[in-house]
Parts: C-alpha cells; sequence; structure tokens
C-alpha cells in the first residue's frame, strides 16, 4: 500500500462527519431458570403477567472500557418543556478511546452493547413524547 493510500484510508477510518446512527435491537428475547432446587418451594414462572418473554428496549447508554466492568458514564441530560416530558442525553468522549453503547432491555438484568470506534466527540440519546427515541454519536 502506497504511503498516500494509507494516509486516506486511516483518515476515512477517523472521519466522522456524518452521524453514526445507533438503533437497539426493539425487543430481546430472553429466558430464565433456577440454578438449584429451593427445598420445600415450588418454582414457576410468573412471566411478568405476560407469555410473551420478548422484552423491550427501556435504557442506552455509554460505557467505558470494557462492558463486563458495569463502568456506565453519565450523561449531560438537558431538557425542553414541563418535567417528565422530552429530553436529550449527551456523553461527551474525551481521551479514552474504550468506548461502548449499550442497550437495556425491561425486566432483566442482560445488556447489548456495541463498541464505538475512536474519534467519535459525543454521543447522544433523544427522548421524544410520542415519538421512537434516537440514538448518535459524531
Amino acid at each position: 500500500m502506497t504511503p498516500i493510500l494509507a494516509l486516506f484510508v486511516l483518515a476515512a477510518a477517523v472521519d466522522h462527519s456524518e452521524p453514526m446512527v445507533l438503533n437497539c435491537p426493539t425487543h430481546l428475547d430472553t429466558t430464565q431458570s433456577l440454578s438449584s432446587v429451593v427445598p420445600g418451594w415450588h418454582a414457576f414462572d410468573y412471566r411478568f403477567g405476560s407469555r410473551d418473554r420478548k422484552l423491550p428496549v427501556v435504557e442506552m447508554g455509554v460505557l467505558s472500557g470494557p462492558p463486563e466492568n458495569n463502568f456506565f458514564l453519565k450523561p449531560e441530560t438537558t431538557y425542553s418543556g414541563k418535567v417528565g416530558g422530552d429530553f436529550v442525553n449527551r456523553w461527551p468522549l474525551q481521551g479514552y478511546e474504550d468506548y461502548s453503547f449499550y442497550c437495556g432491555y425491561a425486566k432483566t438484568t442482560i445488556r447489548l452493547s456495541m463498541k464505538l470506534p475512536a474519534g467519535l466527540k459525543h454521543c447522544s440519546v433523544e427522548h421524544r413524547a410520542n415519538r421512537p427515541t434516537r440514538a448518535w454519536c459524531e
């Protein structure tokens, strides 16, 4: 590879002029079971009042370092309108380059994460009443 071509490839890899749109899977299908029998007790699956085990996404955010370390970054939050209304969470990404975006789901501790490419400046999640939540990084 020529030096000019290598420089172009490197520049393209860190060019984030277009926002990187992040779409969490809308639902997560899970199972749960006991790891051992509890003497004198009968176990049953409550299913949270529903036969549907597809759990909806309820949170999104940014992690620093390996996801297993559970280092959830606190966002800067901007509210527009009344309390409980629309808001935007924003995470500045500075210095440390090992960031992941995560999706959290209702009634489970399971989270999905995706490693973010180096060179991003911030990520945002926009919550608007009666509209799908949007997430992106730039």
